[in-house]
């Protein structure tokens, strides 16, 4: 988690932490205490993961069985919660997952579903749909985070060397906490997203990736527009070691001045303005057995410095 001084009275306060977005500015971690205070609970707990392939079975069939091998669908599930229902049919539901019932005490759920039509051929589309909910009692009452997002993917391959995408999102996040009410929100989100990759002699790629972004706060009149523009270098040594470079620029444009932890969420960790960050990459192999590791990151806003961080990591394989 990361500190920011929010009413600048150099008091660490409990709801001025966030998620870090940046791991160099992750100075905290949370801990849960247990009370003495017990509740008397059902737990229930459901995990699924579910795989369809017509292709398996009808690929070389023709007319609309063929039609139909080219579909295919994943989904996972992963359902769990305490509640302190009084019938035991609805207490041991994990389905019923209303983050709003005051009957469930605790939540953990994730549901993400892939439904793709073509996939791995010269082009194609795919549905992403997530959904993550996590709920907590803490002694100051429950606090609730959401998030859901659809998102539509066009994929066309026009040869071995080049790939496009086109990606159209569209989600919500809500953040909900009874004692801190100024901390809640309900964002909704809207992205562009087009990439280009290209791939050179199998060792060498170069992405390049723009992306729109608008956010509105459905509980307040926050709004933000955002461009964003990134080129990504890879290359690949044979036995020897990996280089990676990545630069972004983005540019948050609002008529409020946005703070506060909505700021920082609607933000991602940075400024109004114009925004840089960039990544370089060094993984280069000694033996079979050692691996050397550097990464340097660096970002800036306009009303900020710098911010340089760098890591060297020594690894063995046995």
């Amino acid at each position: 988690h990361v500190w920011n001084d929010y009413n600048n009275n150099q008091i660490e306060e409990l709801n001025e932490f966030e998620v870090a977005v940046f791991q160099s500015e992750a100075n905290y971690i949370k801990i849960w205490v247990t009370s003495n205070d017990y509740i008397y609970t059902y737990n229930n707990s459901l995990m699924q993961s579910i795989q369809i392939k017509p292709a398996v079975i009808w690929g070389s069939r023709k007319g609309f069985l063929h039609f139909i091998s080219h579909w295919s669908n994943s989904t996972l599930m992963r359902l769990n919660q305490k509640n302190t229902k009084e019938s035991l049919g609805k207490a041991l539901n994990p389905f019923y997952i209303s983050a709003s019932d005051s009957t469930i005490m605790a939540s953990n759920v994730l549901v993400n579903n892939t439904l793709s039509y073509n996939p791995s051929q010269k082009w194609g589309v795919d549905y992403y749909y997530k959904y993550i909910q996590n709920k907590n009692l803490l002694y100051y009452g429950p606090e609730i985070n959401q998030q859901e997002f659809h998102e539509i993917m066009l994929r066309v391959k026009p040869s071995n060397q080049i790939i496009l995408k086109t990606r159209f999102i569209k989600g919500n996040k809500i953040n909900e906490s009874t004692f801190f009410a100024t901390n809640n929100y309900n964002l909704r989100l809207i992205s562009l997203k087009l990439e280009s990759e290209f791939r050179i002699l199998n060792q060498f790629n170069i992405d390049l990736t723009y992306q729109y972004k608008w956010k509105q706060n459905l509980s307040g009149d926050q709004k933000l527009n955002g461009n964003e523009v990134e080129l990504a270098l890879d290359y690949r040594m044979p036995k020897k070691g990996t280089i990676s470079a990545k630069s972004k620029f983005i540019y948050f444009i609002s008529k409020q001045n946005i703070g506060g932890n909505l700021g920082y969420e609607m933000l991602e960790g940075l400024g109004l303005g114009k925004n840089a960050t960039w990544t370089l990459l060094y993984q280069f192999q000694v033996s079979e057995y050692l691996l050397i590791d550097f990464q340097y990151n660096g970002r800036i806003s306009e009303k900020s410095r710098a911010i340089h961080n760098g890591t060297l990591q020594l690894k063995v394989i046995f």
